[in-house]
């Protein structure tokens, strides 16, 4: 919808959803997001927007994409943008001014090693594998160097010169995609540790890549 490659989250386009997909759209039911006073409004103008989200916040993550408010007029069909527009706003914000609060918003996305996040799904075990990650990071040694070392090659590196990072968050989005759907319908520990000694270790190399990239950025 925003021409992309790859789009953000739509429930009307789920490929996987479960129970909490389901409720919050049930819940969110024809909302809109927010696009300022005198912009749209709620069931028979029932209530004033007031903060823009969409001309704020939405806005901040047109990173050659685009956008229309009828896009945002009812939760159940929207079109969020990707997340790696988000990741390459504020990784311009943090080129424009480095700080760490801007680089730690960058970092965030790189959230989308977790299965869940790239099958775009609130349910079908993401809290239980979420805690169980918690649960085992020590005693099934998911950070494990060696893993780690090896995940590092499983990126292409950032061009020293280059301010787009969007194609590092997307090979590890792929990474995540292709390699750990089992969680979504096993709770086996096994298949956990499979998937885990994957993602884990590959989601601290992009880390490593990104923080090498910034840091270059600062220190050339």
């Amino acid at each position: 919808m925003h021409g992309n490659d790859l789009g953000g989250y739509n429930y009307d386009l789920l490929t996987v959803w479960g129970d909490i997909d389901n409720m919050a759209a049930s819940w969110l039911y024809g909302d809109y997001l927010d696009d300022g006073p005198g912009g749209m409004t709620g069931w028979w103008w029932s209530d004033d927007p007031q903060y823009n989200t969409y001309g704020i916040t939405e806005a901040n993550y047109r990173q050659g994409s685009t956008s229309s408010k009828s896009m945002y007029d009812d939760f159940e069909e929207m079109p969020f943008q990707p997340i790696d527009n988000l990741g390459q706003y504020w990784y311009s914000q943090f080129l424009s001014q480095p700080t760490a609060q801007t680089l730690g918003f960058v970092l965030h996305t790189t959230d989308l090693l977790q299965p869940h996040h790239v099958w775009t799904t609130s349910a079908l075990n993401h809290s239980g594998w979420e805690s169980w990650v918690a649960d085992y990071y020590d005693s099934e040694n998911l950070n494990d160097t060696a893993l780690v070392d090896q995940a590092l090659q499983n990126f292409t590196p950032l061009s020293p010169t280059g301010t787009d990072i969007r194609p590092l968050l997307t090979e590890g989005g792929a990474l995540a995609y292709g390699n750990g759907g089992i969680v979504l319908s096993s709770t086996d520990h096994s298949d956990r540790v499979q998937v885990g000694q994957t993602v884990i270790p590959n989601a601290i190399a992009m880390v490593v890549h990104l923080l090498n990239h910034a840091a270059y950025q600062v220190n050339p």
